[in-house]
């Protein structure tokens, strides 16, 4: 009897693996509402909790657009990067202010300035961060120290290629 759930289990398990994993690749999956931890200025005056964000190709280049609203804000543009994609296994977008957009478990984003380049080091400070996430309860129960160690585990990962 054990050997016989054991064998109906397993597939299941591995089946739900896959479906929790990401690809290092990004798609139109991205693109949605994000509710976030902490408002972020708003064009339209005052702060948000929300922003849109999409992702788009133009002319070959892969791009992650965030704004506050759909028509009349300045949206922030960041470009994918390939290398620490595939490192660390999920989307990674940069923008040249030094923000990171990092993809996290699929459906959030965690948002950070750090004291260095992935994958230059480790980084050993943050000095700006925030969470992105489809989901409204997950953002609102997410904390800057928890984003600071995820963050700094994950530049540790993008080190070891």
């Amino acid at each position: 009897m054990k050997w016989i759930l054991t064998l109906l289990f397993v597939p299941a398990f591995f089946t739900l693996q896959e479906v929790q994993a990401q690809s290092p690749t990004p798609t139109t999956d991205l693109d949605g509402k994000y509710f976030l931890m902490n408002p972020e200025r708003s064009p339209k005056g005052g702060t948000t909790q929300e922003m849109l964000v999409q992702y788009v190709e133009r002319n070959g280049q892969k791009m992650l657009v965030a704004a506050a609203c759909e028509d009349g804000c300045t949206p922030m543009v960041f470009s994918y990067q390939p290398a620490p994609s595939e490192t660390l296994g999920a989307p990674v977008f940069y923008n040249s202010f030094g923000y990171y957009m990092l993809s996290y478990e699929g459906d959030s984003f965690i948002s950070v300035i750090p004291d260095t380049q992935l994958g230059k080091d480790v980084w050993r400070s943050i000095r700006y961060s925030n969470f992105y996430s489809k989901s409204a309860e997950k953002s609102s129960s997410m904390t800057a120290d928890k984003i600071n160690e995820i963050a700094i585990e994950l530049s540790n990962k993008a080190l070891e290629n």
